[in-house]
């Protein structure tokens, strides 16, 4: 009230004051309008600018919508194309495909244009990466297609994944920019709306206060005196409301608790259950304690937790696609459940989800029940000798075919799809003659609704032929006037062929009776003869003399003692039983037999007599009954029995030999299942029971070697084979088989493998190779030391006589097969051949090889040895070398002899003659000079003799303290040629060098630099004064030799004169020219020692050529080393 008397003081001013308040309200009127005007101005802006952004956004959720239509429609072209092996249908869906895949890089292309920002743009560049692999995969798919049709259901589960991965970027691009336009969207019309609505309400209200001033204030303060009173109901209906709410929170918690459904809430940040009602704990199983200490994981089986973390991972808000999933209970059983889940208000940090957990076990049960039922019933209808169809007519008499089985496949060759497609393409292959009848009797059905049954020809592609189809079916007529037929159409081909012949067989059938061998008797119940075959006429004939005809009594031709019989058996079989017996007369058999002649139902109509002479038969059976006690007797010699098992009436019979096998008597033992199992050795029962198995899945022979236990105890080797006969309904019905002792053989088959292991083991540890052969010298036997001598395994030696071939050294191989010659004519051999072993080492072996001849001459087996004889051969190898050393030793002492007793001898005779002349009386006798004149030349010339010998010993003795190492021709070259540089200026020779065939050579390198010395030093000293000398050094490769070569153009030697000679020592060949006769002596010694050789080319006056040959072989060194024992 205060309020109120207030506002009506402060709005009761004077006139003036009035006045003065209409003027304000004026220009706050037409402020108010030009703000209004401004604004209006603005919110056309924004609706603008927002019909922009509709529109862009428009466009690209068009694209999206196409690029979501190709994929669909390239996925359903694809999996089209894969169900059909039509060609032109595949070239049509294949251009389909390729037009649709177009249009979906075209759409991409202006997607990305329209596209800004960068996440969606990787969204769309991530789709287009998918798309490529899908896209070659799609390629190679319908490659795959079109050369043989995989199969469609495993091919479209593959395409499946990436089918939803492109439906899944799209959509989440989709999704992203729908959720991003409805964000502006909302932005923008709510400040539109905002705008216009609030600047219109004042623009209203300025207009309003200038019009009506007074009123509207006389107004607002009615209005405040009502929004009191109503203030003050508000007041009291809000305290209304909260009691009210705080009894609906009570109702709805006891709701919570007792509702039959299961409930609960859940922090969605944690998973951890917050609250949970009693259906819950019931269902599950668990405690209200329990349940509170779980999280929703711990519901979860252990397959869908990770499944369960990926979702809530991916999606928000949360557990939008948790649906009809597993749950566990408490004692580990799980059960299905389709949760509703929502959201409650947030409380703190904690979002709660209420979920309300329904069990939908029984429907997920009672759906893939329906399934099943439905893939049954397609594989029974794929089954069924035909085609389950379900044909629809409508009022405009369209056909169509809602459902046809898989044997429309087998029947036409077309698949199920082409006839629901295309219903005409059946009806194409109706015989012209029978099409007029089916469309009648289809109309028939038709307007009165009676079952369809019919029988017609089609055409049959795959015969190429007419076949018959009887059509049965019921019809039903939907409100909509359209008329379902469902029934089969059932080919009867045969059974039109048999009734087609039928007459044709009743024909056969009197010509069968007349031609069997048996007399064929048709009897009434009076006995009377109703018919015979042509068998029983011309028996009566020939026996009785008489004519048979019908209506004579049986007897009339019946032996007075068998009238009773014959009545019995007669009287039998006009009560349904057949009769057959066997009678004599003298040594002629006969088997007669009374059978009743049944009519369609089951009622005996005759009574068919049948005479067959079996005499002979019963001279077979005679027969058999004799080999049979041969055969016992054969089984009872070979320790053999033999035995029968009927699967189907599950009894065994076992011959006599085999009670005795097993020392068992007949009257005391039954075979069956159980007991001959407990024959078998405990340790041998579960190999016996899966070589039958095996044999009974696999339709094979069984052939099983077991131990069999006898009742005293003793343990036998058994040799089982058994047979299994089937059905024709390939089921098995009985087994066959024998049972033989192979005690004996067993023992001595384990006696010959003693004596084989003895044998291995004697053949191991002889350090030879030994082996056996055929007549074609195929290996059949080889002991383990062929890895050690040959580097082969004995398993690739055996059989395999093309590794002794080419590994035979080659020219060993002429000799080798002159030794198989002499072999082959039964000659042993002992023969020595190089082999390569597998590492290509050479090596020698001893071969000794025996045939093994039968007594008509012809070779069986070839049994032999190798023994690896490569280190002996290595050592008379060294003993031949030592002895050619010891040889050159011998010759270089007698040299050496010779050199001391003429060389030496000389000089000291010379000395001593001299010293008896000298005048020791008279030193001044002018004899004593001369004489010591010549004892200072005979002293020189024993000086130089001794300092030659002394070079040669120095140089034996030298080279054993030098190293092999690596030489440079150039450089000793030039070493050489500085050394003589006097001597080759004053012959003013010209010298070339060319040492690129070999640059260098491992040797040592004072040898080296002798012998270039001295053979450049010769060829210097022995030069043509009347030519200009020219001297050529160069180095070849020659084999293992690295050559060195001297060529000169001076005097030459006469080498076929003095060959013998040339490296003689002091051998000297040109007189006139001073020289020791050494130089060429060191050449060969040292060439020799180095592995090598020397070789000489000379024209007497026109020049020499000398060829000294190094060895560059890896065995270099251990040559150069054994030569030290000089």
């Amino acid at each position: 009230m205060k309020t109120s008397t207030s506002y009506k003081n402060k709005f009761t001013p004077g006139i003036g004051a009035m006045r003065y308040l209409a003027i304000a309200f004026i220009v706050l009127a037409l402020a108010l309008l030009v703000v209004s005007a401004y604004s209006f101005l603005a919110a056309r802006t924004v609706q603008e600018n927002y019909n922009t952004m509709v529109e862009d956004t428009l466009r690209k959720l068009e694209l999206i919508g196409n690029l979501h239509n190709n994929e669909d429609l390239i996925y359903d072209k694809i999996v089209q194309h894969l169900k059909t092996s039509d060609k032109d249908s595949l070239q049509r869906l294949e251009q389909e495909i390729e037009a649709a895949d177009a249009d979906v890089k075209a759409d991409m292309d202006r997607l990305n244009e329209l596209l800004i920002r960068k996440g969606r743009k990787q969204m769309l560049q991530n789709y287009r990466k998918s798309r490529q692999t899908y896209t070659a995969y799609l390629q190679e798919l319908l490659h795959k297609s079109r050369q043989a049709p995989p199969n469609s259901i495993q091919s479209q589960i593959a395409l499946l994944p990436a089918y939803r991965e492109h439906q899944k970027y799209l959509n989440r691009l989709s999704d992203s920019i729908s959720a991003s336009t409805r964000t502006r969207g909302y932005e923008s019309l709510k400040e539109i709306d905002n705008t216009v609505r609030n600047y219109n309400l004042l623009l209203l209200a300025a207009l309003l206060v200038t019009a009506i001033a007074t009123f509207l204030i006389r107004r607002v303060i009615q209005q405040l005196k009502q929004q009191h009173r109503i203030l003050d109901y508000e007041i009291h209906e809000g305290e209304q409301l909260r009691t009210a709410l705080s009894k609906s929170k009570s109702i709805y918690r006891s709701l919570f608790q007792n509702i039959a459904l299961p409930m609960w809430v859940f922090d969605a940040n944690s998973l951890q259950i917050l609250e949970v009602n009693r259906a819950a704990l019931l269902e599950y199983g668990y405690s209200h304690e329990e349940f509170l200490a779980l999280t929703i994981l711990d519901l979860q089986p252990e397959h869908q937790r990770a499944e369960i973390l990926k979702l809530i991972e991916q999606q928000e808000p949360p557990f939008k696609s948790y649906l009809n999933r597993q749950h566990k209970r408490n004692n580990g059983s799980a059960f299905y459940v389709d949760l509703k889940i929502h959201a409650l208000p947030a409380l703190n940090d904690m979002k709660p989800y209420i979920v309300v957990a329904i069990n939908i076990d029984d429907q997920v049960r009672a759906l893939q029940e329906l399934e099943r039922r439905e893939k049954q019933f397609h594989e029974i209808s794929s089954s069924i000798p035909g085609i389950v169809y379900q044909f629809q007519l409508d009022e405009a008499k369209q056909v169509t075919f809602p459902f046809v089985s898989e044997g429309v496949l087998r029947m036409f060759g077309y698949a199920p799809e082409e006839v629901k497609a295309d219903s005409q393409i059946l009806f194409q292959h109706v015989h012209p003659d029978d099409l007029k009848k089916l469309w009648n009797s289809i109309l028939d059905s038709y307007e009165n609704l009676t079952p369809w049954e019919l029988e017609f020809r089609v055409w049959q592609q795959s015969s190429s032929k007419y076949i018959w189809l009887k059509g049965s079916s019921l019809p039903t007529r939907k409100d909509s006037g359209v008329v379902i037929w469902n029934g089969t159409l059932i080919d009867i081909t045969n059974e039109k062929e048999v009734q087609e012949k039928l007459v044709t067989s009743e024909a056969n059938l009197r010509y069968l009776l007349n031609s069997s061998p048996q007399s064929i008797y048709l009897l009434d119940e009076n006995l009377r003869i109703v018919a015979f075959n042509t068998k029983a006429e011309e028996e009566v004939r020939v026996s009785f003399l008489r004519t048979l005809r019908t209506g004579q009594s049986v007897f009339t031709y019946i032996d007075a003692t068998q009238e009773d019989r014959t009545r019995e058996s007669h009287n039998r079989a006009l009560q349904g039983e057949t009769t057959v017996y066997e009678t004599n007369t003298g040594t002629y058999w006969h088997e007669i037999a009374f059978r009743p002649v049944l009519g369609p139902e089951l009622q005996v109509l005759a009574v068919a007599l049948s005479i067959e002479d079996i005499t002979e038969r019963k001279r077979i059976v005679e027969s058999l009954q004799q080999s049979e006690k041969q055969l016992s007797r054969a089984q009872e010699l070979s320790n053999m029995g033999s035995w029968e098992y009927d699967i189907i009436m599950g009894t065994i019979v076992w011959s006599d030999n085999l009670y005795k096998l097993y020392n068992l008597s007949k009257e005391t033992f039954t075979p069956q299942v159980a007991t001959v199992k407990q024959l078998v050795h405990p340790e041998d029962r579960e190999m016996v029971q899966a070589q039958y198995k095996h044999a009974l899945q696999n339709h094979e022979t069984v052939t099983i070697e077991h131990r069999a236990v006898t009742p005293d105890g003793r343990v036998r080797n058994m040799v089982q084979i058994g047979e299994i006969f089937y059905d024709d309904h390939n089921q098995p019905v009985r087994m066959a088989g024998t049972i033989q002792d192979i005690t004996a053989r067993k023992e001595a088959e384990q006696e010959i493998t003693k004596t084989k292991n003895l044998l291995q083991s004697t053949l191991a540890n002889i350090p030879e190779l030994i082996f056996s052969a055929d007549a074609e010298f195929n290996t059949t036997y080889v002991s383990p030391h062929s890895y050690d001598i040959l580097g082969y395994q004995p398993e690739e030696l055996l059989g395999n006589k093309d590794i002794w071939h080419k590994n035979i050294y080659p020219d060993d191989l002429p000799e080798m097969q002159h030794i198989m010659e002499r072999i082959l004519q039964g000659e042993n051999i002992q023969h020595e051949v190089r082999v390569t072993r597998r590492d290509k080492e050479l090596r020698w072996l001893l071969l000794r090889m025996s045939p093994m001849i039968e007594r008509d001459g012809e070779l069986i087996r070839i049994d032999g040895s190798a023994a690896d004889i490569t280190q002996q051969k290595l050592t008379e190898a060294k003993r031949e070398e030592l002895n050619a050393q010891l040889i050159t030793q011998n010759r270089n002492l007698q040299q050496f002899a010779y050199i001391v007793s003429h060389n030496l001898r000389a000089p000291i005779a010379n000395i001593l003659g001299l010293a008896s002349i000298y005048d020791r009386n008279n030193a001044e006798n002018p004899i004593n000079q001369r004489v010591i004149e010549n004892m200072a030349k005979s002293a020189r010339l024993l000086d130089g003799t001794i300092r030659d010998l002394n070079d040669l010993l120095a140089f034996r003795s030298h080279q054993q303290g030098e190293m092999l190492e690596k030489v440079s021709f150039e450089t000793t070259m030039q070493q050489v040629t500085e050394a003589l540089d006097d001597e080759i200026r004053r012959a003013e020779a010209a010298i070339s060098t060319d040492f690129l065939a070999a640059p260098e050579v491992v040797t040592i390198k004072s040898y080296l630099h002798s012998i270039m010395h001295n053979l450049l030093s010769n060829a210097l000293k022995y030069r043509d004064n009347s030519r200009k000398l020219n001297v050529i050094v160069k180095t070849l490769v020659v084999d293992d030799y690295i050559c060195l070569q001297i060529s000169d153009n001076g005097l030459g030697i006469d080498v076929a004169k003095v060959k013998d000679k040339l490296f003689g020592l002091y051998k000297r060949f040109h007189p006139n020219i001073a020289g020791r006769g050494l130089g060429l002596h060191l050449v060969k010694t040292q060439a020799e020692l180095l592995g090598g050789k020397v070789d000489v080319e000379s024209t007497l006056g026109a020049g020499t050529t000398f060829r000294v040959y190094f060895d560059r072989s890896k065995n270099l060194h251990e040559r150069f080393k054994e030569s030290n024992v000089d």
